[in-house]
């Protein structure tokens, strides 16, 4: 009865290193400060590896040292940290059709797969725009990525107040 109620929530940006992660773990973090957890199921995905685009460079933020540094810091203020083994996954065409909702930061990134899937309304229709801030790849000034993470949590914010308004 659990999985009949329970909505699966896929995130995508272009590597899943950053953007999608972080997100990830803040709408993660919303939930559980709200009890809904046991109601959603969190994945982030990537492009990178999928629809001929190669793969990241590395699997994961901890592949970008001073960048991994710089975002821990940020990330301890929302109470939240980055599993280290939390690698990047391609995303899958079965990723999208099991999705309720998809949520994808970057246009760039949102280009790509309403164009990979134009063919099936049934996934494109499910896309939402979540944020347009810009991939942090090996950006290194904490000044930047606290302005990404900043960004990325207003918008899973909003993204909250409209999915689980009463």
């Amino acid at each position: 009865m659990m999985n009949e109620i329970m909505k699966n929530v896929l995130i995508v940006c272009w590597g899943n290193i950053y953007r999608s992660v972080v997100a990830e773990e803040l709408l993660r973090k919303v939930l559980i400060d709200r009890n809904m957890q046991d109601r959603y199921r969190i994945e982030s995905r990537g492009i990178q590896g999928a629809m001929g685009v190669p793969p990241a460079e590395h699997a994961n933020l901890r592949g970008y040292p001073e960048t991994y540094a710089q975002t821990r810091k940020i990330l301890e203020a929302y109470s939240i940290s980055i599993s280290e083994h939390k690698v990047s996954t391609p995303i899958s065409r079965e990723d999208a059709e099991r999705a309720d909702v998809i949520l994808v930061l970057g246009e760039e990134a949102l280009n790509k797969l309403q164009a990979e899937w134009q063919e099936a309304p049934a996934i494109t229709q499910k896309m939402r725009l979540l944020s347009s801030v810009a991939d942090p790849h090996n950006q290194k000034d904490a000044d930047y990525l606290q302005n990404v993470v900043t960004q990325i949590a207003e918008d899973i914010h909003r993204f909250a107040k409209t999915e689980f308004s009463q």
